[in-house]
């Protein structure tokens, strides 16, 4: 299987160390990415797995990893999308800038029937199945997740910018809305947002579902604790 892999932060270190555990898989890199990937100690030892390419040339059957900045995998898949009518894509979360943006996207994936998916991956934590088993029995009437820590991300980075595809809610949160959707929280009774300056800092929300269950959110993202 071929993996053609854009991008040069967690597309690396995330994606590339995942497949290079399989030596069977052929991984396909731009050559651009070579002196970042020799500087890291944990991705080196990948070197000879990789093999270097100027540009992707996608074929049948290839999958393709794209973990860029969200405009840039809006526009990316705007323009290619008819070339993967027999490619399985990896993406990234958010899909787009802003939530129109990202309808959009979605709509064109799907009515190209393009194989996709996005990462998000809270699914495969150990505490996603006891969340799981408890709502399955229904034996609880709330439930409350907090979530403390100190972003590496500089103030300057997309990551912190709303009109980017950043944010509290859209980079981190995100994570927490689509397990709420999979559990059916569809309503929500409260949603604040606290700022220090143009920075957002902490997120307090409440949802319900259809049996009245609360799912209550505290999120910091620069928490000293």
């Amino acid at each position: 299987m071929r993996y053609c892999i854009y991008g040069g932060g967690f597309a690396l270190y995330g994606y590339l160390a995942a497949l290079a555990k399989n030596k069977k898989n052929k991984i396909l890199i731009e050559k651009k990415y070579i002196k970042f990937i020799t500087k890291r100690f944990d991705l080196k030892r990948y070197i000879k797995q990789i093999n270097f390419v100027h540009r992707h040339h996608i074929q049948k059957d290839d999958v393709i990893i794209y973990a860029k900045r969200p405009v840039d995998q809006f526009n990316f898949l705007k323009k290619k999308i008819k070339l993967f009518k027999k490619n399985f894509l990896f993406l990234e979360k958010p899909i787009a800038q802003n939530p129109k943006k990202a309808l959009e996207i979605i709509n064109l994936l799907q009515s190209n029937k393009i194989a996709f998916s996005l990462s998000y991956i809270f699914f495969y934590t150990k505490w996603f199945k006891m969340l799981n088993l408890l709502l399955v029995k229904k034996k609880v009437e709330e439930i409350t997740l907090n979530w403390n820590f100190n972003s590496v991300n500089k103030k300057n980075n997309w990551k912190n910018k709303l009109s980017q595809g950043g944010g509290i809610i859209s980079f981190y949160g995100i994570h927490i809305l689509s397990i709420l959707t999979f559990f059916n929280f569809r309503r929500c009774q409260k949603s604040i947002i606290c700022k220090k300056k143009d920075q957002e800092r902490k997120w307090n929300a409440k949802f319900l579902n259809s049996n009245s269950i609360s799912f209550k959110i505290n999120i910091n993202i620069r928490s000293k604790v």
